[in-house]
């Protein structure tokens, strides 16, 4: 799975349609042709973490996160911003978390929850 399969994803369960949810590719291991999961002597990816914080001002972001363990390397663990996006509900960021995990990890089939993401979406839209 590469970061751009999950753009595809994000865009097809409309997780994108609040204010924003995409990407950061300003970081090597997070470019639309990087994988999602690596493992080699300098980037092993550990796990991959999506949470939801309250914003200080207005507004939920998502942010997911590449969790890396470089201890073959002898460095310490390194934490990789990979998305973020920006909510108005906490519903609607929490419910993007739990779509998003389920995608990543591959608990899912990705058109049902892609189906699911849809409907939620219309049910709570602005």
């Amino acid at each position: 799975m590469l970061w751009a399969d999950v753009n595809a994803f994000v865009r097809a369960a409309q997780l994108d349609m609040d204010e924003c949810l995409e990407v950061d590719q300003g970081h090597p291991l997070t470019q639309q042709r990087a994988p999602v999961w690596s493992d080699n002597a300098t980037h092993n990816t550990k796990w991959i973490e999506v949470s939801w914080v309250k914003a200080r001002g207005k507004g939920f972001y998502v942010h997911v996160r590449k969790i890396i363990n470089n201890h073959r390397g002898g460095k310490p663990t390194e934490y990789v911003l990979a998305m973020v996006g920006k909510y108005w509900s906490p519903v609607r960021a929490a419910f993007a978390c739990d779509l998003l995990t389920r995608f990543i990890y591959g608990i899912d089939d990705p058109a049902v929850l892609a189906a699911i993401g849809r409907q939620h979406y219309a049910e709570h839209k602005g």
